[in-house]
């Protein structure tokens, strides 16, 4: 893995950081993370998936590591945020081991290895399992007895509706039927088009979203801290004991599944523990944390593999 090849991807996150301070404000950021992940990333995700093979796409090995080093990094973090309450452990337990796969996994996995399918199924896996775990543990918490009855339709609904997952299964499909006519349509061009401006535009917001800090108390920094260190460095060490000795992945595999394991804590936590009334305010310190953190942890990776 050569660590070179990072450099024009760094460099994309240090522009972001700098135009956040200098010239965009909290509405134009908005606008691009809406163009992100409405319509660039999903375009970029579809033209992968309807143009990889599909016996690379399912990699059951891969698929199983990925869950595995997930349950055990959450396991781990909830018995480290064993002084909470129930509700906020399993909220500090997901931001401890959730990816950003789509703003960060996916373009660092191009810029290093000219191939991004294994963060695509890393972000399928989070949104479809994860993600619906999460959701149904939290509005099981913040609902009624008749609420509980419609948790598991909103989960579905939620999968459904979201772009990131509805392209690539379209991708999918078309290729599964195997529907390559399609690529000599205007419209595959088009798509093609944007989604070739995803993997920049996503380190360009990933950038945007490294905000400044400032802890509250002591316990705040704990807590912090803890999710931190979790999210950076513990889970793609799970990753690689799983994915080397348990399930023998092979090199890209294997590398793609520590990066991405050594991603920053996706800022979608944060809303979604808000709006269920789980939040945290050093969730939103932790995400932008590990930001940093994942920023150095990459190029550790890249230079130790």
């Amino acid at each position: 893995m050569n660590s070179l090849f990072l450099l024009p991807a760094i460099g994309v996150i240090f522009i972001g950081c700098i135009a956040r301070r200098k010239i965009f404000d909290d509405h134009s950021i908005k606008s691009f993370e809406i163009f992100l992940f409405k319509i660039a990333l999903p375009c970029f995700l579809f033209s992968v998936t309807f143009s990889s093979e599909l016996k690379t796409i399912f990699n059951i090995n891969f698929i199983f590591a990925y869950l595995v080093t997930w349950f055990f990094t959450f396991l781990l973090a909830m018995s480290l945020h064993k002084n909470n309450i129930l509700k906020q452990r399993f909220a500090l337990s997901f931001a401890s081991s959730y990816s950003n796969t789509a703003l960060y996994s996916v373009p660092i996995t191009f810029f290093l290895f000219d191939n991004s399918i294994s963060a695509i199924i890393a972000n399928l896996i989070q949104v479809m399992i994860i993600q619906s775990i999460m959701i149904a543990i939290l509005a099981f918490f913040d609902s009624n007895k008749a609420q509980k009855k419609n948790v598991f339709k909103e989960c579905l609904f939620r999968v459904i509706k979201t772009p990131l997952v509805f392209m690539p299964f379209l991708g999918l499909f078309l290729n599964y039927w195997q529907l390559h006519s399609f690529k000599n349509n205007f419209l595959y061009e088009s798509i093609k088009i944007l989604g070739n401006t995803g993997a920049g535009i996503a380190l360009f917001v990933f950038g945007l979203n490294c905000t400044a800090i400032k802890f509250n108390d002591k316990l705040q920094k704990i807590k912090v801290i803890k999710m931190v260190v979790i999210k950076n460095l513990i889970h793609p060490l799970f990753a690689l004991c799983v994915g080397y000795f348990l399930f023998h992945l092979a090199d890209y595999w294997l590398k793609s599944l520590i990066i991405i394991t050594s991603a920053p804590t996706a800022f979608l936590i944060y809303v979604l523990t808000n709006q269920y009334k789980a939040n945290d305010e050093a969730i939103r310190i932790a995400t932008v944390v590990s930001c940093f953190a994942s920023i150095i942890t990459v190029i550790l990776i890249s230079l130790i593999f």
